[in-house]
C-alpha cells in the first residue's frame, strides 16, 4: 500500500513539474506568477492574519503600508521604464519630460504616507493606487502594451484596495 502511495505522489510531482515548465514558456506566465505572489503580503497582513492573530493589528497596519509604499514605488517605476524605451534623442525627451515627473510621484505618495496618521496614510494609498491604475489607462493606451498587463494591474490593484480597506475598517 505505501509503495502504491509513493508512486502516485511520484506521478503527481512528475506531472506538476511538465505543466509547470509548459506554462513557463509562456510570455505572461512569469508576470502574472510574480504579481500574484507580490499580493501574499496584502492578503496575509489584511485578512489571514486577522485568524491567525500572530500580529498585533498595528504591526499588521505597520506591514502592510509599508510594503504598499514599496509597490506604489514599483507602480510609478514602470512608467519611467517605458518612457525610457520611448525616448531616443533629446527632441523627443523634451515632449517626455512631464511624464518623467509623473512617474516619481507614486514613490513621493507612498513615502509621504508613511508618515502620516494611519487613517490618512492608507486613505493616500488607496487614491493613489486607484489614480496610478488610470494613469496607466491614460497613457498606455497610446503605447504597444498588451492587454494582459491591464487585465493583470486592474486584478492586482483590485486586491491591493481591498485588502488596504479591510486593514482602514479594522481600525476604525
Amino acid at each position: 500500500m505505501e509503495i502504491q502511495q509513493i508512486g502516485l505522489l511520484k506521478k503527481i510531482s512528475i506531472n506538476c513539474m511538465k505543466i509547470f515548465r509548459e506554462l513557463s514558456t509562456n510570455f505572461i506566465f512569469i508576470p502574472y506568477l510574480l504579481g500574484f505572489l507580490g499580493l501574499i503580503p496584502f492578503i496575509y497582513f489584511s485578512f489571514i492574519d486577522n485568524y491567525l492573530q500572530i500580529f498585533t493589528l498595528e504591526d499588521r497596519f505597520t506591514f502592510i503600508i509599508t510594503y504598499a509604499a514599496i509597490i506604489l514605488s514599483f507602480l510609478g517605476g514602470i512608467h519611467w521604464g517605458v518612457i525610457l524605451l520611448e525616448v531616443n534623442n533629446t527632441e523627443k525627451y523634451n515632449r517626455y519630460r512631464l511624464r518623467f515627473t509623473i512617474s516619481v510621484i507614486p514613490s513621493v505618495l507612498g513615502w509621504v504616507a508613511l508618515f502620516l496618521h494611519e487613517y490618512h496614510g492608507i486613505i493616500l494609498l488607496l487614491l493613489s493606487y486607484l489614480l496610478i491604475l488610470f494613469y496607466d489607462f491614460i497613457t498606455f493606451r497610446f503605447a504597444n502594451l498588451f492587454i494582459w498587463y491591464f487585465f493583470l494591474r486592474s486584478i492586482l490593484t483590485f486586491i491591493a484596495v481591498t485588502s488596504l480597506l479591510n486593514i482602514f475598517y479594522l481600525l476604525i
